[in-house]
C-alpha cells in the first residue's frame, strides 16, 4: 500500500528543487501530489471595490 502526500506549494521553486524531486522519485511507499497555487497570488494582489 502506498501513502499519498498532498503538498500545497506557493511561489517559485528553490534552486535545489530538482534534488527534492529526485529524492521523491526514489520513494517506493509514497506518492506526492503538488498543488501549485500560482494563480492565487494574482487574486490576492487585486483590490476589490
Amino acid at each position: 500500500m502506498k501513502i499519498g502526500i498532498i503538498i500545497p506549494y506557493y511561489g517559485e521553486f528553490p534552486s535545489y528543487f530538482d534534488l527534492v524531486l529526485k529524492s521523491m522519485k526514489n520513494q517506493q511507499n509514497y506518492y506526492f501530489i503538488f498543488l501549485l497555487i500560482e494563480k492565487l497570488k494574482i487574486l490576492t494582489d487585486c483590490h476589490l471595490t
